[in-house]
């Protein structure tokens, strides 16, 4: 069961909403008979008789049970659940009016109390007032064995705990894959099972947010985790680009750099330093070179030894 309260100004307007179409009244609290007209106007008549400076002096609350348990609920049933919730609010000695809507399928009830009390003349504290309704209604709920909000509540938050780390994890594991822009990233979110939902701008149909859901569970990324928001993405990406961008000219002044260091180490040497290697000939290319008219210091014996023969055979 749900539970809700909250100050108004005006009796008649809190009134006229409860009295429409499909409205049931079912519940009086302090006050004699039950004419809708009659009861309005003793509630009316009292809060003329407050002198003070308070200006909400009706509290509009309303009680919500679970679909299947509102519609099961008798006459005398959401009666006691209307009595027991003013108890435990403090607002049991106050005038209330209570209506039953059963023009939608979940049916609940609507309490008009009357802040001032009709033995002082003074006003019913409404501070935390909401908080009271919600812990009241949670209390008729448990006592009465229907379902309870606030577990319900619990459930849920643990559900969307649970979703939110793994929507987490499912969102930084494609970041570290490096895709190239937003539209590479919005591409991995749908092929990795996920359902993605962008919120654009009406006008201009710029993108302006982004969530994603699974399985029924839907979370907006800033809900998931702030470094996720449009923003910080949009920031990812162009820091990334960035870096790329200057490590790509990095590289293109340490090459420069190289190229000018030769280029200035070239140009440094004098011509007359520059020394042409000359290669030796072998004995087996001796002949050849004696054959081309070079002669070599061999060659020159070899002829001097044929000579001297010749000479002495030439004296015996």
């Amino acid at each position: 069961m749900i539970g809700k309260a909250k100050p108004n100004k005006s009796l008649s307007a809190t009134l006229a909403y409860n009295h429409k179409q499909g409205s049931e009244l079912f519940f009086s609290h302090n006050m004699v008979g039950d004419n809708e007209q009659d009861l309005a106007m003793q509630m009316s008549d009292l809060q003329k008789c407050y002198t003070g400076k308070g200006r909400n002096l009706t509290i509009h609350a309303q009680l919500s049970p679970a679909i299947g348990e509102g519609k099961k609920l008798t006459t005398k049933e959401w009666q006691k659940i209307a009595k027991s919730f003013l108890e435990r609010t403090g607002m049991c000695k106050l005038q209330c009016m209570g209506y039953l809507h059963r023009d939608k399928e979940h049916v609940h009830c609507h309490l008009v109390v009357n802040r001032v009390d009709e033995n002082t003349f003074k006003l019913y504290d409404d501070s935390y007032i909401m908080l009271r309704a919600i812990r009241a209604a949670d209390e008729v709920a448990r006592e009465l064995g229907m379902t309870r909000a606030m577990l319900v509540k619990e459930k849920i938050n643990k559900e969307k705990i649970g979703s939110k780390q793994e929507f987490k994890v499912f969102l930084e594991n494609i970041l570290m894959q490096n895709p190239k822009n937003l539209g590479g990233y919005f591409d991995a979110i749908g092929s990795g099972g996920y359902k993605l939902k962008v919120h654009r701008d009406k006008e201009t149909g710029e993108v302006r947010g982004y969530g994603i859901s699974r399985e029924g569970t839907y979370m907006d990324a800033s809900a998931i985790d702030r470094k996720l928001t449009l923003r910080n993405i949009e920031k990812h990406f162009r820091e990334g680009n960035s870096i790329k961008e200057k490590t790509q000219t990095v590289g293109q002044d340490k090459h420069q750099k190289k190229m000018d260091q030769k280029i200035k180490l070239i140009s440094s040497i004098k011509p007359d330093k520059i020394q042409i290697p000359f290669e030796i000939p072998d004995a087996q290319s001796s002949t050849s070179l004696a054959s081309s008219g070079m002669e070599t210091s061999e060659t020159n014996n070899l002829q001097r030894k044929k000579k001297k023969k010749k000479k002495l055979g030439q004296d015996i």
